[in-house]
């Protein structure tokens, strides 16, 4: 979880070139320097949106000068650059920039890529005047950050959280320019044609359709992932979370999220909610279905017509149940990061309408964060762990649906209501899904202390 001390700064993010706010970070995350660069097209790093102190602005500017460094590799491969001693790196890495760099106080550089998926913005770049690295809570903290700032950049129009989490004020006139060309690269690499509907639609706090009061904007949400972004995270929770959020911030009616096992099959893993139908609907695409087809190509396949013969002949088992389901269009996103994909997220309508650019933009944003958040977060640089996790997530999901049953049965509800009331008090409690429920599973736990819930009136 990330500390109070970033929760604050998070709380009263603003892009305004504040210098109390980078001083803020600088103590937040209990380092000597922060750095915030956007990016120019596809070329270096534009002047720095944000410095402090000196030492931190002086490397920024050696970076931009040189072209190189750890700054732009980060930004240019979109993975964290770690290095807690500059005078160990190899010369030939960035021959211009370290003879320069070990010139000034600078020591250990930490980068942090500010994008999601395919999408990049620019780098928070975090400076020691020592070799003594970052810790596990500081590299969760300024994962925390990053994610804030790219919700931030994306909707640079001036969301304010409803609950105060987030505040984006007005950029200084100096650098509004640099932040609509931000906005004008991610138009392309979206391949949106107007950025300015795309920017109003994620700031738009209206948007959606909010079955609940106070409906979180997409800004909320990011920065709702990134307090995820913690060495335990349960992945489960998470999808669950993101399948619900999508139904709450796009025009559809259900969302599942499907991640491929270790042998390339997809399984279910999180649902927008958990009755039988729609369960069934997505289990019917282990071996055919437009996720499949999307998991396979990588590529989107948004406002497939369910009612039209062609979905019937290509895939005739899967259109045939989400038909019977009341289904009539549905939209299949890879869960990609760069050229990796895990999985994919179809999403589900009961009523023939369109879901436009800027909506399917803003669902490809949610999974791509969803998949950083899965594969990039937890494993920096080990980079084998990724089968076993995902499968150890596949795997706790079937004791989580065996726990569902048995609840399910013992208070004589719905597995709907019984998965909510079985959530509910793992959440309060810090449990994670997985255990708790291979705990229930084991006979380890009296589930008489889980409040049933209410029956439905």
């Amino acid at each position: 979880m990330i500390s109070d001390g970033m929760a604050d700064v998070l709380r009263t993010l603003g892009l305004g070139g504040d210098k109390d706010l980078a001083a803020g970070c600088v103590r937040a995350l209990g380092v000597d320097g922060v750095a915030v660069s956007l990016l120019l097209d596809d070329g270096p790093l534009v002047e720095p949106l944000w410095c402090y102190p000196e030492s931190s602005a002086r490397f920024e500017e050696l970076q931009y000068t040189f072209g190189e460094g750890p700054g732009p590799e980060a930004v240019r491969t979109g993975v964290v650059v770690l290095e807690p001693d500059l005078e160990r790196v190899r010369p030939e890495r960035w021959p211009a920039l370290l003879p320069a760099a070990l010139d000034t106080p600078v020591r250990g550089v930490f980068c942090f890529p500010l994008g999601i998926g395919a999408m990049r913005l620019g780098v928070l770049t975090v400076v020691r005047h020592d070799t003594h690295g970052l810790s596990r809570q500081q590299i969760s903290d300024a994962l925390a950050l990053t994610a804030a700032l790219t919700a931030a950049f994306l909707n640079e129009q001036g969301t304010r959280a409803a609950a105060g989490r987030t505040a984006v004020s007005p950029p200084s006139e100096a650098h509004r320019a640099v932040v609509h060309q931000a906005t004008g690269m991610i138009s392309v690499q979206l391949g949106v044609e107007l950025a300015e509907a795309l920017v109003r639609q994620r700031a738009d706090p209206e948007r959606g359709r909010g079955g609940r009061g106070g409906q979180e904007t997409p800004a909320e949400i990011f920065v709702e992932v990134a307090d995820s972004l913690i060495d335990d995270f349960d992945v489960i929770d998470l999808l669950q979370r993101l399948s619900s959020r999508c139904v709450e911030l796009l025009d559809v009616d259900a969302a599942g999220i499907m991640l491929a096992d270790e042998h390339g099959e997809l399984q279910i893993m999180a649902a927008s909610d958990e009755h039988t139908r729609l369960l069934e609907l997505l289990a019917v695409q282990h071996d055919q279905g437009p996720c499949v087809e999307c998991y396979g190509t990588g590529r989107a396949t948004p406002n497939i017509d369910l009612t039209d013969d062609a979905a019937a002949a290509t895939w005739p088992r899967f259109t045939a149940q989400a038909r019977a389901t009341g289904y009539v269009t549905t939209h299949a996103l890879p869960l990609r990061l760069r050229d990796r994909v895990v999985g994919a997220l179809n999403l589900f309508q009961n009523a023939p309408h369109r879901l436009g650019e800027g909506e399917l933009a803003l669902a490809q944003a949610l999974a791509d964060v969803a998949t950083i958040a899965i594969l990039q977060q937890r494993t920096l640089e080990q980079s084998h762990v990724e089968t076993s996790r995902l499968q150890a997530a596949l795997t706790s999901r079937v004791l989580i649906e065996q726990v569902k049953g048995v609840l399910a049965e013992r208070w004589g509800t719905s597995v709907d209501d019984a998965f909510e009331a079985f959530r509910a008090y793992a959440r309060s409690h810090r449990l994670r899904l997985a255990d708790f429920a291979a705990e229930i599973i084991g006979g380890g736990f009296d589930t008489a202390l889980i409040p049933a819930p209410t029956p439905s009136a």
